[in-house]
C-alpha cells in the first residue's frame, strides 16, 4: 500500500472513531437539524471540534477536505455556529470562525459571508494556527473570491457592500 493510501486509511478510520454515538446521533438527524447539545456537554463539544479540526488538517487532498466539510463538519457544527450566533456564546466563536471559512471553501458565499461578518463585528479570533486575524483573513478569502468576479463584469453583490460597512463600523469601533 502506497504512504498516501496508508495515510488516507488512517484519517478515515480515525474519522470513524471519533465519531462517537452523540455525534452519530446529531449527524444523522441531518444537514440543519442538529441538537443543540446541554451546557454540560461543553467540554465533549469543544474537544471532538478540535479532534475533527485536527484531522481536517491531516488530509492532504483538497477534494476530500471539501467534502469533510461539506458533508460532516457543517451538518454537525453549523446549527452550533448559529446558536452561538443567536445567544452570544463566547463558547462557540471557535466553531463560529471555523464554520464560516469552511462555508467559504464550499463555495457558500451568501452564508459564509453572513458569518464572517458577525466573527468581524464581534473581533473574534483566529484558530491558533493561523497568522491573521479574522477581519485580516476574510477580507483576503473575499478579495480571492470577488476579484475575478469583477474583473469578468460579474456582481459581488449584496457581498461587497455588506463588507465595506463591516469594514468600516469594525475600523470606526476600534
Amino acid at each position: 500500500m502506497s504512504f498516501l493510501k496508508t495515510k488516507q486509511a488512517r484519517i478515515k478510520k480515525r474519522l470513524a472513531n471519533e465519531l462517537s454515538p452523540l455525534a452519530l446521533a446529531i449527524k444523522n438527524q441531518g444537514p440543519g437539524h442538529a441538537e443543540i447539545l446541554p451546557e454540560s456537554d461543553e467540554e465533549l463539544i469543544q474537544s471532538q471540534f478540535k479532534n475533527f479540526v485536527l484531522t481536517l488538517r491531516e488530509i492532504d487532498e483538497i477534494e476530500e477536505k471539501i467534502k469533510m466539510k461539506r458533508e460532516v463538519l457543517l451538518p454537525l457544527y453549523l446549527p452550533m455556529a448559529y446558536q452561538g450566533m443567536n445567544e452570544d456564546d463566547s463558547s462557540l466563536d471557535e466553531i463560529v470562525v471555523c464554520c464560516a471559512m469552511w462555508l467559504l471553501d464550499i463555495g457558500n458565499v451568501a452564508e459564509g459571508v453572513e458569518l464572517a461578518l458577525y466573527a468581524c463585528e464581534q473581533n473574534l479570533e483566529t484558530p491558533q494556527h493561523f497568522k491573521s486575524d479574522a477581519q485580516t483573513f476574510f477580507t483576503t478569502e473575499f478579495l480571492k473570491w470577488a476579484t475575478p468576479k469583477i474583473k469578468k463584469g460579474e456582481s459581488v453583490a449584496p457581498f461587497f457592500t455588506q463588507w465595506l460597512d463591516c469594514l468600516l463600523y469594525t475600523s470606526d469601533a476600534a
